[in-house]
């Protein structure tokens, strides 16, 4: 019952994380799930010197340390989360007050606590059956696995807000299968006398949880941060969400307020009114406006005052293909200008329904109309299948304005603006045909730079030179950059011209283009657009203060702009002025991997010093330090690198943290069970992970793109074959390593475990790091190296 218990634990806990990372994305941003890895994680760190301090203790009352430690997990994931909402946590405010970083430490904490108590549930059951230590560890990463795969089907049935009652029941489960054997009886004659008050508190609570979780009427409070352009709008009078839909892409809601009006980049010579209009969220950031439309093209003429108008007016009724449909507006944009053809690709189905079903007759039944055809897939999936070629190709606004301004996206992977992405983007255009790209303006400029970057390289890399194929024009918010498959003429050029002087809008790089061109004398813009399409951009990246270099399908972190030698100019500022380009997520993750190496050494280091007389370090005990360490270490490294890497092959990020988690941890749970029964041990499963590795380094990278525009399933069950053997020998290591720690000296147990818990930690932030700056084959290779150290590592452990 016991090996059940440790399976149920280790599911809620990895359901919890998961379950952490999505609310952080509703209530804050994307880049806070790493703080939940980051704290899941650590709360193993601290279990470990938990038990190594009051190791005497804890196993004399084992069966009450391990039903208290699972009853306590059950207990505080639900107020834990109910309390750091109470905290007035504010990460924009973290510069100016010093207090800021008290309730982020408060923060830490609250969340740290239900990981620690059932990272305690599994490391007493490691150290208490340390004879049985691979069908423990087993059983808890068969647990995790199943975790990982049950949020994910949560998520489509159950709200954000109802989640977590579900996850919570799993901690009192734990909690409540030793009293279903008589053995517990045996162990402890205080909990003989109080195990029917045992089991019915146990089962009080579990009812309790399962029933709030299945009920519709019961379900916590989840607040967006009120930098979050839902709560902005939400301030608006009589404003009032409308409509709330929710999958595992994220919760998407619709707001409507007589007071929204909402066209991106207009320009000032629009002179009419715009249409009513409701704004499209998700996960609090928004997607766009949906306008209200009747059939009647001359109420939608503010679309002709876009900057993303430009195309139509090179191009007679294109055909088009839209990639991020959003509210609808650029299909607007191509009924106004009579495009023949409309695609409309969107990766929601939530998004796609709203405008189908629920807003049909407000937005005039778009995706009803003969030349609109809506498609649910992912783009470059779907332009690995789609044989057709296109007149333009229009990619809508990428991200919102204030929190794609701030850095907040930037640990977000996109392979949408990737410079194989644009590549294919450029195959699948006629000859002549353009793609559009539209996106905000930001002081300094950065994302518009990095995009003109990616279609100079694209276009060469197409056999096409950047200087005779780019048009690049401003408006007040935005900004939009053509790309043509050929040469833009003379005539082109002109009409571009008289396109922008009519709306005010700024020509910044067209071919021929001279400084006295230049209407508004914007010499950044200009100067720097000049500069990057020239031979001479190399130098001027070497010199600009962020990071505009393309990204790669290896490394696609569009949003990544940080360069360290810009960091003294953001302390010099900090606390002083608004930096509206400040890197929030790469700061933050740096500050989260500084926060895991404090902790990491304090709790590795404080067993040492607090029992000195137990913990006498010897030879080969400083070989299980080392073996552990590097251990933790590369087993992560892997796993969040092979999550990162099927990403665009699974065709969203929370498929991929799910699936690819699910199969990584089956198969090292089944490879642990397993582990006693290899020849060879530790060795031969370092040197098996070693070569599967080095094949999917050679391999993988053709095999996912050949099968990139298959179905779903059977993408997911192609994932699970390809890495159910390198999972399998990755479960193996750990527990025959904590076996021959135990024969050197028992109390080795607990620490090692919490060693490896700790630079699990670290190797999950260093990990992202390493990727974000040289991408998921240096970030693989140097886990086969910390593979083969620890081969070498384990000899010292006898």
């Amino acid at each position: 019952m016991f090996l059940f218990s440790v399976f149920s634990i280790s599911a809620g806990i990895i359901s919890y994380e998961i379950y952490l990372m999505r609310v952080f994305s509703y209530i804050l941003w994307h880049h806070f799930g790493y703080m939940a890895i980051s704290v899941g994680l650590l709360g193993f760190g601290v279990s470990g010197a938990f038990i190594s301090i009051f190791k005497e203790g804890l196993l004399r009352k084992f069966p009450l340390s391990f039903f208290l430690s699972n009853f306590l997990f059950g207990l505080t994931t639900l107020s834990s989360l109910i309390l750091i909402q109470k905290i007035p946590f504010s990460p924009f405010l973290l510069v100016w007050y010093g207090k800021q970083y008290l309730y982020l430490l408060l923060v830490y904490l609250l969340l740290l606590i239900p990981f620690f108590a059932g990272a305690l549930s599994i490391g007493l059951a490691l150290t208490r059956f340390k004879e049985r230590t691979n069908k423990v560890y087993g059983a808890n990463l068969l647990g995790s696995g199943f975790g990982a795969l049950l949020i994910i089907f949560i998520s489509f049935i159950l709200p954000l807000e109802r989640g977590i009652f579900l996850i919570s029941s799993l901690g009192f489960f734990a909690a409540l299968l030793p009293f279903c054997s008589c053995s517990i009886c045996e162990a402890n004659l205080w909990m003989r006398r109080r195990r029917k008050t045992f089991l019915a508190l146990t089962l009080f609570f579990l009812l309790t949880f399962l029933f709030a979780g299945l009920s519709p009427f019961i379900q916590i409070s989840l607040l967006p941060s009120e930098y979050k352009g839902i709560s902005r709008t939400l301030n608006l009078p009589s404003s009032r969400i409308t409509l709330r839909k929710f999958s595992p892409l994220g919760i998407v809601e619709v707001v409507e307020s007589p007071f929204i009006r909402e066209a991106a980049g207009l320009s000032l010579n629009f002179q009419e009114d715009l249409p009513a209009q409701a704004l499209l969220f998700l996960d609090g950031e928004e997607v766009g406006p949906i306008s209200r439309f009747d059939g009647d093209t001359s109420k939608i003429s503010f679309v002709n005052y876009l900057t993303s108008a430009l195309p139509y007016y090179l191009l007679a009724k294109p055909t088009l293909l839209i990639i991020g449909v959003g509210g609808g507006t650029e299909v607007l944009n191509g009924i106004y200008h009579k495009a023949k053809e409309i695609t409309a690709l969107e990766l929601n189905p939530q998004i796609v329904s709203i405008l189908k079903d629920d807003y049909r007759n407000f937005s005039g039944s778009l995706y009803q109309r003969e030349d609109v055809k809506p498609i649910i897939a992912e783009a470059r999936g779907y332009l690995e299948k789609a044989e057709k070629e296109y007149d333009l190709i229009s990619l809508s606004l990428l991200g919102s304005f204030t929190a794609a301004s701030s850095g907040l996206y930037s640990l977000n992977e996109t392979y949408l603006y990737t410079l194989e992405a644009f590549q294919k983007y450029i195959q699948r255009l006629k000859p002549g045909g353009i793609l559009s790209i539209t996106s905000w303006l930001k002081e300094p400029p950065r994302d518009n730079l990095k995009i003109l970057y990616l279609l100079s390289e694209a276009l060469a890399r197409s056999g096409l030179k950047g200087e005779k194929s780019i048009i690049f024009i401003r408006g007040l918010r935005t900004a939009t950059i053509l790309a043509k498959k050929g040469e833009f003429t003379q005539k082109e050029i002109e009409e571009t011209k008289e396109f922008c002087k009519e709306r005010l809008f700024e020509t910044l790089f067209y071919p021929g283009i001279k400084e006295e061109d230049n209407l508004l004398k914007e010499e950044t813009y200009f100067q720097a657009s000049q500069k990057i399409i020239s031979k001479d951009r190399e130098n001027f990246l070497k010199f600009y203060p962020f990071n505009i270099s393309p990204p790669i399908d290896d490394s696609p972190y569009f949003f990544h702009f940080f360069k360290w030698k810009s960091l003294p100019l953001l302390l010099r500022t900090a606390g002083k002025e608004w930096i509206p380009f400040l890197e929030w997520g790469y700061i933050v993750l740096i500050a989260t991997l500084s926060q895991a190496l404090v902790s990491s050494i304090f709790l590795i280091l404080l067993p040492l010093f607090l029992r000195r007389k137990r913990f006498r370090i010897t030879r080969k005990k400083g070989g299980s330090f080392l073996y552990f360490s590097l251990l933790g270490f590369s087993f992560m490294l892997l796993e969040m690198a092979f999550i990162q890497k099927f990403v665009l092959f699974l065709s969203h990020p929370l498929y991929a943290t799910g699936f690819i988690l699910t199969c990584i941890l089956i198969f090292s749970g089944l490879g642990s069970c397993y582990a006693k029964k290899l020849k060879g041990g530790i060795i031969t499963s370092v040197f098996s992970i070693i070569l599967i590795s080095i094949f999917y380094l050679l391999s993988l990278k053709p095999i996912l793109s050949h099968f990139l525009n298959f179905p779903l399933i059977f993408k997911i069950f192609l994932s699970l074959f390809l890495l159910a053997p390198l999972s399998f020998f990755m479960g193996i290591p750990f527990p025959l390593g904590l076996e021959r720690a135990g024969r050197i000296d028992e109390n080795l147990i607990p620490w090692c475990w919490g060693i490896n818990g700790c630079f699990s930690v670290i190797a999950t932030i260093g990990a992202v790091i390493l990727m974000m700056a040289y991408g998921f084959q240096i970030t693989i290779i140097l886990a086969i190296f910390l593979y083969l150290s620890s081969a070498f590592a384990s000899l010292k452990l006898g």
